[in-house]
């Protein structure tokens, strides 16, 4: 078993970087996760809806009350599973460029738009710490600049090697 430093930033530049390393992962869930959330959204929404074909006596207003309300209650409950399908807020992504030294984080908006959340120079940094499945920067000063989630082992590897590309 190989035990890698939490904590790694290299003290002279790097000579040598090889070429660029893409981690392609998809932030959607699992295919039979995605079917019982679609499911079950599509049949809370039919009941809300099919609540209304039992017929109720007119002068009753509090059995429509009930319905009213097991309807309304239905109805969101189908809409929650149905959005918990939607992965358009993709997250942050982390570009690491060890030729220029440069430590870039692009995250995405609700459009689905990119914008450069932080561009930093690995010269600049004090320390790069990937512990706890979050990359974190320091400034020279100690104070963090950045945080991000990494949720795939094979972004972390690469990481890792990317910051230990010393010769």
């Amino acid at each position: 078993m190989v035990a890698l430093p939490d904590t790694h930033m290299p003290k002279t530049p790097i000579k040598r970087a090889g070429k660029p390393v893409l981690i392609e992962e998809t932030s959607s869930a699992p295919p039979l996760k995605r079917a019982l959330l679609s499911g079950l959204g599509v049949a809370s929404m039919i009941a809300a809806l099919g609540v209304w074909i039992v017929p109720v006596d007119d002068g009753d207003t509090a059995m429509q009350l009930v319905k009213l309300v097991f309807s309304v209650s239905m109805l969101g409950l189908g809409m929650l599973f149905i959005s918990a399908l939607d992965s358009r807020y993709a997250q942050p992504e982390i570009h690491l460029d060890p030729k220029a030294r440069h430590l870039r984080i692009v995250e995405f908006d609700k459009k689905g738009m990119a914008h450069v959340a932080g561009d930093y120079n690995l010269d600049e940094l004090a320390d790069i710490t990937l512990k706890d499945c979050h990359l974190t920067a320091r400034d020279t000063n100690g104070d963090q600049i950045v945080s991000v989630p990494v949720r795939n082992a094979a972004a972390e590897q690469a990481i890792r090697e990317a910051l230990g590309q010393v010769a």
